[in-house]
């Protein structure tokens, strides 16, 4: 049982239900995953008492466990979320089911919701009252619905980014239902990183470039089963072959000299699906995120920008073992002989990386830098010790895009004898979130259209809504 955790791993609940581990915590309340894949949540009696007297609950929907504490547990397809932490929704039925519980316990309380606990089967949310500053009903709910980054609902452009899974429908209904207008372009956009929550818990945060001063992230359980990168067999192969073997059988590597893996480069096109790449990997294994731009850590102050890099690689390295991602490499690590006029502030900050970088591996962080101009970057990036796999990621093929096409189908309502290939065909070539709009363009028409299956004759007329593409050379090679 981990410091603070309330429940053993594996402890029997008064419902009959079995804890399995912490998820995430807060002062006065845990929320834990249970063996029959649901979850349960354990509260102090005197957060009970508060709901109890805010004619919030009724008595009896939560048993006495031990000592101070009450537990309550729902099965599998039932959620209990923090409204801070997760677990967060991947589809678009529990946001439904989320904006009708805030709008009712808003409605019966003036409580601040923002920390509260979400539990589908009550309809409610239940304020934690842990004093933090509340935040707006539109940023509760883009938060919630995109894991934690502090998104307004009416910042259409970053929602559609960063919840690509929730139909534009729904979020203009949630719109209509608390009467939000669409975020004007002069309106703050910013993603912050959420407050990091500093219990037991393992959940993943994953982040905007704003990382610093950051306490303990958290992480999810790894996902079971082997890693699977659709439309991406050669990426996929390297990333369980050199990534995830090493991590998962470290001690017998380094019975042989070998440490944990060094830093990747990925190289290609913008779309070529290189940090959807990396997203997949940190949802597989949980750990946390930290993504960095040009954007959070340039500075005009000399020697200011030195200190950011080297604050990034320390957060990373509390938080480990984690993931790092480095956007727009080419941004810091671009050849040093040609930075002209500002040489000697440019030399300073590809040392500090290039000094840095091998502390990530050493650490447990993996590091992945991602760039669109290879040729661009400081000779001393490429050695090995520094970035020790280089890859180069082109825009999907035919087959490629044929197998993202049947996964994204799958779960469809589709016409017998689909011709998928032609289909594929027509997106060779194009980034990978192409064929997203099209699968998603093609179950849009359906329902305009009252069609009870896609068709070929849709999907034909989902691809005609693309706009033409430039002809590249398609490949994905090391």
């Amino acid at each position: 049982m981990g410091q603070g955790q309330w429940l053993r791993d594996g402890e029997r609940l008064p419902d009959g239900e079995t804890a399995a581990f912490l998820y995430v915590a807060g002062d006065c309340w845990q929320l834990y995953t249970t063996a029959s894949g649901g979850y349960a949540l354990a509260v102090r009696r005197d957060l009970h008492e508060k709901w109890i007297r805010k004619g919030l609950l009724e008595e009896g929907l939560f048993f006495p466990a031990k000592e101070d504490l009450l537990t309550m547990s729902v099965p599998a397809g039932e959620m209990i979320s923090s409204v801070e932490f997760g677990p967060f929704p991947q589809t678009a039925e529990p946001v439904r089911s989320f904006a009708k519980a805030l709008k009712l316990t808003a409605s019966r309380t003036g409580e601040d919701l923002a920390d509260g606990i979400y539990i589908s089967r009550f309809g409610m949310i239940l304020p934690a009252f842990s004093g933090k500053r509340g935040k707006e009903t539109d940023r509760i709910l883009g938060s919630w619905i995109c894991g934690g980054m502090n998104l307004s609902l009416r910042d259409g452009a970053h929602m559609r980014k960063y919840a690509p899974w929730l139909p534009d429908s729904v979020r203009e209904d949630l719109m209509q239902m608390f009467g939000l207008k669409e975020m004007g372009p002069s309106e703050d956009t910013v993603l912050r990183m959420p407050e990091p929550f500093q219990g037991d818990g393992r959940k993943e945060t994953l982040n905007s470039a704003q990382f610093q001063g950051a306490g303990e992230l958290q992480r999810r359980p790894r996902q079971e089963g082997p890693f699977i990168l659709r439309g991406r067999e050669t990426l996929e192969k390297f990333i369980r072959e050199e990534l995830l073997d090493v991590i998962d059988r470290e001690e017998e590597y380094r019975r042989f000299g070998v440490e944990f893996p060094g830093a990747t480069l990925l190289y290609g096109p913008s779309g070529s699906g290189k940090t959807f790449a990396v997203e997949k990997l940190a949802e597989y294994l949980g750990w946390p995120v930290l993504r960095i731009n040009s954007g959070s850590i340039g500075s005009k102050y000399v020697h200011e920008t030195s200190r950011k890099i080297s604050e990034m690689f320390d957060a990373a390295i509390r938080n480990a073992p984690s993931i790092l991602i480095i956007d727009e490499l080419e941004a810091f690590l671009s050849d040093r002989e040609r930075a002209g006029g500002s040489a000697e502030i440019h030399t300073e900050e590809v040392d500090e990386f290039l000094r840095r970088i091998p502390d990530a591996a050493g650490n447990h962080v993996l590091l992945f830098g991602m760039t669109n101009l290879p040729d661009s970057l400081d000779k001393a990036v490429l050695r090995k010790g520094r970035f020790d796999h280089i890859l180069e990621v082109g825009m999907p093929d035919t087959e490629e895009v044929l197998s993202v096409l049947e996964g994204l189908l799958e779960d469809l309502p589709t016409a017998p004898g689909l011709a998928l290939r032609p289909v594929a065909g027509r997106l060779s070539g194009r980034p990978l979130s192409d064929v997203a709009f099209v699968v998603k363009e093609a179950g849009r028409i359906c329902v305009h259209d009252g069609k009870k299956r896609i068709d070929q004759e849709t999907l034909e007329e989902a691809c005609r809504q693309l706009q033409p593409a430039a002809k590249k050379k398609n490949r994905i090679g090391f």
